[in-house]
């Protein structure tokens, strides 16, 4: 029921874009309180609603009406002695057969994949302001077209606030959820 649900969701959100966009939502990440101790961490409510993954420094990417790549999740690798202290990680294997995802990438790899991602692609999107550093990041691979344009290779001319699409959607709750989550 949650897989379907969640599915459900990850298709809304793409109707709502045109084939050819790509939209991108960051899972949180860890941030440090003091010395060795993190702040107590809660995942991204974005990436929560759309994957269900409560994992750090996740991405998830969605390419409406591409086939084989619709949903593609970049998250870290598994590594048995960070999993000895922070709990285990779902791995590749894991983001295609746990959470949905026609593609698994590792996080390291996101900046290569998200360029071969957003070749020829109309439009990108993604929650503006929230991180600048991350902005940044994707401003970076999405002007690639235009300031490099020897590599003859067509990119997004729109960016899009992936919340104008996005937040309504979370506003008002299916049935199916009352239940899950009550």
């Amino acid at each position: 029921m949650k897989d379907d649900l969640l599915m459900d969701r990850r298709q809304r959100l793409m109707h709502a874009f045109a084939p050819g966009s790509v939209l991108v939502v960051p899972a949180a990440h860890h941030a440090l309180r003091n010395g060795d101790v993190d702040h107590a961490w809660r995942q991204d409510s974005d990436f929560w609603f759309l994957t269900g993954l409560d994992e750090p420094d996740s991405i998830a990417v969605f390419c409406p009406g591409r086939s084989g790549e619709a949903y593609v999740l970049f998250v870290r690798p598994r590594d048995r002695d960070a999993e000895t202290w922070n709990g285990r990680r779902t791995g590749l294997e894991g983001a295609v057969r746990d959470h949905g995802a026609d593609k698994a990438f590792l996080v390291a790899d996101f900046d290569k994949e998200l360029a071969r991602l957003t070749e020829d692609a109309t439009d990108i999107a993604w929650v503006f302001g929230r991180d600048s550093a991350f902005d940044a990041q994707i401003l970076k691979i999405a002007r690639r077209h235009r300031t490099q344009p020897k590599l003859r290779i067509n990119g997004p001319d729109r960016l899009t606030d992936l919340s104008i699409a996005l937040w309504p959607m979370r506003l008002f709750k299916q049935p199916a959820e009352f239940s899950l989550w009550a």
